[in-house]
């Protein structure tokens, strides 16, 4: 296969940062990737199991000569990197971010890049690290793009040919639709289960069997990252908290009144949904 581009750098190594640089070598679609490290350490043992080509401490290093730029640090991070970096390269560099929430990014990044486009992939896990990424880890994976009515459709369609080299499905979607979407998906479910942890005793926990693990696995995520990830989408997470809230009210209803169909009613629609949900 060609290569679709000479130089790919990768701000962050982290899980998806790593699994992009391996599944680019894997499948050459870059001459060269290299990625921007915050430590020396991670670097040289990014450097060691060939992750990336080559690694850098500095930004202005990294970034130079790429004609593919790939932010993958937290929501936060990524306005920052993208406004200290505009300096060392073209304005018409190629630009992307693979944060979980879109709106805030995308206004930002669009005013000082115009060919940037946002992504999502929907794929990762709990862990965190290079040490756990993988090439295979977008394959039948989905990433949602949020072009904007400004953005280059030459732009959107390299974007497309990218995610799927990767092995990625690709899907357009409103930025702001984007976030209303992860929200329920994504973003509730984590503060859920950060907040059953809250309210479960030590004591609790030593009788917790393997259904309680599975249920829970999410919450052993980077709290300093959904910390952000929680912030920047607080317009759509509060009112799914809202929402879940009146859920719980009805359960509580069926139950003070022991209305044993109601009861059956909704954990029947609940069961079924997620058995039609592969």
């Amino acid at each position: 296969m060609k290569s679709i581009f000479d130089r790919i750098a990768i701000i962050g190594i982290g899980l998806i940062g790593a699994s992009i640089a391996q599944s680019v070598k894997e499948n050459k679609i870059a001459k060269e990737v290299v990625g921007f490290f915050r430590r020396e350490k991670a670097l040289k043992e990014a450097l060691k199991d060939k992750i990336v080509d080559q690694g850098y401490l500095d930004l202005e290093s990294a970034v130079k000569g790429a004609d593919f730029i790939i932010l993958a640090v937290p929501v936060y991070e990524i306005i920052k990197i993208a406004e200290l970096i505009k300096d060392f390269i073209p304005q018409n560099t190629l630009i992307t971010d693979i944060g979980s929430t879109k709106l805030q990014i995308v206004k930002k990044l669009s005013k000082i890049y115009p060919n940037y486009i946002g992504a999502h992939p929907l794929a990762g896990s709990e862990k965190k690290g290079a040490e756990f990424s993988s090439h295979e880890l977008f394959d039948n994976k989905i990433t949602i793009l949020t072009p904007t009515a400004m953005t280059n459709p030459k732009t959107t369609g390299l974007m497309k040919k990218f995610w799927k080299s990767l092995g990625a499905k690709t899907v357009i979607m409103n930025p702001d639709i984007h976030d209303e979407i992860v929200s329920r998906i994504s973003h509730l479910p984590h503060l859920l289960m950060y907040g059953l942890m809250n309210m479960v005793t030590d004591e609790h926990l030593q009788y917790a069997s393997s259904g309680f693990k599975d249920s829970t696995r999410i919450a052993v995520s980077d709290p300093n990252i959904w910390m952000e990830i929680f912030l920047s989408n607080k317009k759509y997470l509060l009112k799914d908290i809202d929402l879940f809230i009146k859920h719980l009210e009805k359960y509580k209803k069926f139950l003070t009144g022991t209305m044993e169909e109601d009861i059956l009613s909704v954990i029947t629609d609940a069961a079924d949904k997620r058995k039609s949900f592969q």
